[in-house]
């Protein structure tokens, strides 16, 4: 999750104009590569690492860690691409729980300059009403004739109000 997070952060900083992943396996005095010292692969699998570090990426500002159920999950996607061509094609924000979708929001992409970082159409999609914390994933997807471009992060829903389970009543007295 971190080098996704650093990637990301790089790919949107419009004052550096590309990057080197140092270390594609780990080295003797750190851990930080995809592979280990053997060219063993660790907990990252290519297809977790393309949406963020290939030549184009989806990226979004502004999604919180957490929100509360019925708030508003607003975000600024924009797009990193160093493809030969301009990108144009329809845009999906998605947030799911689980395997259900529970909002849905689409949106036109028109103009991705090649080398350049691309903001898109706003997204804001509502959280659903739950009764107990929950994982969330926003998906952003670019579809263009053929092919498509996805990223995801996830957050988390808390229920408006917790109320404790209990078999008998609680009772809460001060002997202060």
């Amino acid at each position: 999750q971190l080098h996704k997070c650093n990637v990301e952060a790089v790919r949107r900083s419009p004052h550096l104009s590309g990057y080197h992943w140092w270390l594609i396996n780990d080295y003797w005095t750190t851990s930080n590569g995809i592979f280990d010292y053997f060219f063993r692969p660790k907990s990252l699998k290519p297809s977790d690492i393309l949406p963020f570090n290939s030549e184009t990426a989806l990226l979004q500002e502004n999604l919180r860690y957490s929100y509360r159920a019925g708030d508003s999950v607003t975000f600024t996607p924009s797009i990193s691409h160093y493809g030969k061509e301009t990108l144009s094609g329809q845009l999906t924000y998605t947030l799911t729980v689980g395997d259900e979708t529970v909002a849905e929001q689409r949106a036109r992409c028109s103009g991705a300059l090649t080398g350049k970082l691309t903001t898109l159409a706003s997204g804001s999609l509502s959280c659903p009403m739950v009764s107990r914390p929950c994982r969330a994933t926003l998906r952003i997807s670019l579809s263009i004739a053929d092919s498509t471009y996805s990223n995801s992060w996830d957050t988390y829903i808390f229920p408006t109000r917790i109320a404790p389970e209990a078999e008998w009543p609680i009772y809460v007295d001060d002997y202060a």
